[in-house]
């Protein structure tokens, strides 16, 4: 008999951040899992919150990086909670199992090695404070994640992640119009396999 694997415990902000918008996309109009515990609407709330209290923790206070860890346990109680409907709703179908979102445990895809996705490039978007930025694809990836800095790139700290994505570009708004922002990608595959990180392309905000 199938089942799914989740273990909180194996997750870091990020890569649990991943999986809840991994689960959310599976689950939006899937049949099989008709009465979720939490609607579409709360886990996007959720994504949302974590999405900021990590954002907020990367260069921040104390006080944020524990209400980080507060938000994250939030998500992991969320998704244990869900992993444990999904279970009841599938009686053991691994399709049904991995239509879910999370990954099957006993037939897990193989960890695969991602490489840096090429030929970044950004550029100034025709409206003010925007910044247009495209990328390659990366074979076996499941989603993006995008960072920007906007002072010294060789100081981790400076680096927040602006979006995670399917797409291979995004439109960064509301920045400082005229301010120099640097930008990289890189990107988690189906296990939440860290890729390596892409090269670093600079633009102007418009």
């Amino acid at each position: 008999m199938a089942n799914i694997n989740f273990n909180k415990k194996r997750y870091t902000p990020v890569t649990l951040l991943a999986l809840l918008f991994n689960v959310i996309a599976k689950l939006i109009g899937n049949i099989n899992f008709a009465t979720p515990f939490y609607t579409i609407a709360q886990l996007q709330a959720q994504e949302a919150k974590l999405k900021n209290a990590i954002e907020d923790a990367i260069n921040g206070s104390r006080q944020s990086r524990l209400h980080r860890n507060d938000v994250v346990k939030e998500t992991q109680d969320m998704l244990a909670k869900l992993a444990d409907y999904v279970r009841s709703e599938c009686g053991g179908d691994a399709t049904k199992l991995e239509s879910s979102g999370y990954e099957l445990s006993k037939h897990p895809e193989p960890i695969v090695v991602l490489e840096a996705p090429k030929y970044i490039r950004a550029s100034m978007g025709n409206t003010k404070g925007q910044v247009n930025v495209r990328w390659g694809g990366v074979r076996g990836s499941r989603i993006y994640v995008l960072s920007i800095c906007t002072g010294d790139t060789s100081v981790e700290a400076n680096w927040q992640v602006l979006t995670m994505t399917s797409q291979h570009q995004f439109k960064a708004v509301n920045l400082k119009s005229g301010s120099s922002n640097s930008f990289r990608v890189n990107a988690l595959g189906p296990r939440n396999e860290v890729g390596a990180m892409s090269q670093i392309a600079v633009s102007l905000a418009a």
